[in-house]
């Protein structure tokens, strides 16, 4: 399993635990098998801007007005499941307008990812892999998987700790003072079990990785175009195999708003539809999405009506 962001590791714990809330303990590992495929086509398919249980709450969705619906308030209850299939593969697409504040925040994001791909080409990925081992098990537990403390749930009585991933540190400090403080070797830093000098430098070696750019691309495309970009990354196999090496050679033929075009997939034009999906899904796909929602579905059902 690639070491690079535990992101697909991170994926499948957050699929069991929403599978687990959803369905209960006790008939979770029961269900488990039928609802898997809804489950997965669900997490590639919808989740984006339906969020990851249906409730419209995706990171898709903040870049809609309105947002997405929340598939538990009446839509599953109003219509049997034939009727739900058959509007999502041939009913009239909704137009969904973009909320041009929160774009400008995707423009940014969109920078960021794209300084990050600038630097896939020069990274030791041996060298990362071995560091990000190593950053997982001595440093997230404080810093955060992506070097931002606020994810690590610091106790409010420890002392602030620094972003590793924030641009002004990174050019801040040096790779000598970089190694100190991996080490914990300067004044004030909590004691630790020492690292010997290459496994210090290993984790040095992550550590320079981290980046809004770096974040932004493990989450949203490390899982078909790979850590590294050279697109064997999962679930990007198949028809989803990126058609595209991310390396030097490709960055450097690259006009760079096409280049910034293509990071963001969903919203290569002006205005965005439901349903958007890149691709046809087949009624089996639908059926099995709808299915999964309908398992995981707690609201009150009333009687199906037709409109």
């Amino acid at each position: 399993m690639s070491t690079i962001g535990a992101r697909a590791a991170a994926s499948a714990l957050v699929l069991a635990a929403t599978l687990a809330c959803a369905l209960g303990a006790r008939d979770a590992h029961a269900r488990l098998r039928t609802d898997l495929r809804g489950a997965q086509l669900y997490a590639t398919e919808c989740a984006p801007c339906h969020g990851p249980t249906g409730r419209g709450d995706g990171p898709e969705g903040v870049y809609f007005n309105p947002p997405p619906r929340n598939l538990h308030e009446g839509f599953l209850a109003l219509y049997e499941t034939d009727e739900i299939v058959a509007r999502i593969r041939s009913g009239q697409p909704l137009t969904i307008e973009i909320d041009q504040v929160a774009l400008r925040r995707r423009e940014r994001m969109v920078e960021d990812i794209v300084a990050h791909l600038e630097r896939l080409p020069d990274v030791d990925w041996e060298r990362v892999e071995r560091g990000a081992e190593l950053y997982a098990t001595r440093c997230a537990g404080c810093h955060g998987p992506f070097g931002r403390p606020e994810e690590a749930g610091a106790l409010p009585e420890q002392p602030p700790r620094q972003n590793l991933s924030a641009p002004s540190f990174q050019k801040s400090v040096s790779d000598t003072k970089l190694l100190e403080l991996v080490r914990h070797e300067r004044e004030g830093l909590p004691r630790i079990a020492p690292l010997d000098a290459s496994d210090a430098r290993d984790v040095v070696a992550y550590v320079r990785l981290l980046s809004p750019g770096f974040e932004l691309y493990s989450l949203w495309c490390a899982g078909c175009h790979g850590d590294d970009g050279s697109g064997v990354g999962e679930p990007g196999v198949g028809v989803d195999r990126p058609e595209v090496v991310l390396d030097r050679a490709y960055l450097r033929a690259q006009d760079p708003k096409e280049l910034r075009r293509n990071v963001v997939h969903m919203l290569e034009s002006q205005e965005g539809a439901m349903p958007h999906m890149q691709r046809g899904l087949s009624e089996e796909q639908v059926r099995s999405i709808v299915e999964y929602l309908r398992a995981t579905d707690k609201s009150p059902r009333p009687s199906p009506q037709r409109k």
